[in-house]
């Protein structure tokens, strides 16, 4: 059974050899629409990235967690939504390829980067009640 995306691609490749310029300037309008969106493993921070990797929108939500794993989680939910964007704005220019309407990706399009899953938090610990103290010197 052919995927959707299979399905596209060979529309698309019968397109690029009716008329090549107008589905050139087609693809490239619709690569610039392409978006990425990825959530952190607990769900707490989520990340929209334009076609080019560039963070267009950022849902912190209400997490407490320490400074570090946030800032570690973001990291990790940006480039997730990077690489995404990117794989499919490279699956785009790989029909124009497949047409010959392109010999080559373009240089300007690199391989999606390699994501490196965020750190896990530890386990929260629970602070022990301190034990009233009296002193001498306290007064």
């Amino acid at each position: 059974m052919a995927t959707f995306e299979d399905e596209f691609r060979k529309m698309h490749v019968r397109a690029l050899r009716r008329d090549s310029t107008k589905v050139m300037a087609d693809t490239l309008a619709r690569a610039r629409e392409i978006t990425g969106t990825a959530s952190s493993p607990d769900g707490s921070i989520t990340v929209v990235v334009d076609s080019t990797g560039m963070l267009t929108s950022l849902d912190l939500g209400t997490s407490r967690q320490a400074n570090a794993t946030l800032t570690a989680q973001v990291t990790a939910a940006i480039q997730k939504a990077a690489a995404r964007a990117r794989a499919e704005v490279r699956n785009l220019y790989a029909t124009l390829v497949d047409g010959g309407v392109i010999d080559e990706l373009p240089d300007w399009l690199p391989e999606p980067p390699h994501v490196m899953p965020p750190p896990v938090p530890p386990p929260a610990q629970e602070e022990e009640p301190l034990e009233p103290r009296l002193s001498e010197d306290a007064w």
